[in-house]
């Protein structure tokens, strides 16, 4: 980590370097140090649509949703298809108790990507929101259904789905 402040001390446009210490941040669980050098980045590529997500996940697990959903507008408003922005978007909105907009973009993404677990689980959570515990299940199970048994993923989306049935 020092060895890349100094780098960008000395070098502070250095593309390359500022993107390695935000993603380091970012690999390490600390978004709050990421976003400046982040931010530092799109300055010098406002464009890039990458570093733009990057910036909207971050923002998501800062707890800032709703400039996660002004990032990801901005990148659905030049690519209207892009996938990874749509469930972004939807999970920002979610976060930001705006379940029925969340919905809409997770039912989007799984018409465009009829296997998108992530969407699955969005509506999972959409439908509890709701209070519909039966719709809940469903999109549950076939998420559940979608993965291979025994890996991690499995295991948590079986301990949501218990959670779920367990809940009055």
């Amino acid at each position: 980590e020092q060895v890349l402040l100094r780098g960008v001390e000395e070098l502070p446009e250095d593309v390359p370097l500022l993107d390695l210490l935000s993603f380091v941040y970012t690999q390490n669980d600390k978004p709050e140090k990421s976003l400046p050098y982040l931010d530092r980045l799109l300055k010098l590529r406002p464009d890039d649509e990458a570093l733009l997500q990057r910036r909207g996940y971050l923002l998501i697990q800062l707890g800032k949703v709703d400039e996660a959903i002004a990032v990801f507008d901005r990148i659905l408003s030049r690519h209207p298809d892009d996938v990874d922005a749509l469930m972004n978007r939807g999970t920002a909105l979610l976060a930001a108790d705006r379940a029925d907009k969340a919905e809409e973009d997770f039912e989007t993404v799984l018409r465009r990507v009829p296997e998108a677990i992530d969407a699955r689980v969005g509506l999972s959570e959409v439908a509890m929101r709701k209070k519909d515990k039966a719709q809940a299940i469903r999109h549950l199970d076939k998420a559940i259904a979608s993965v291979t048994a025994g890996t991690s993923v499995h295991a948590s989306l079986t301990n949501r789905l218990a959670a779920i049935q367990a809940a009055p």
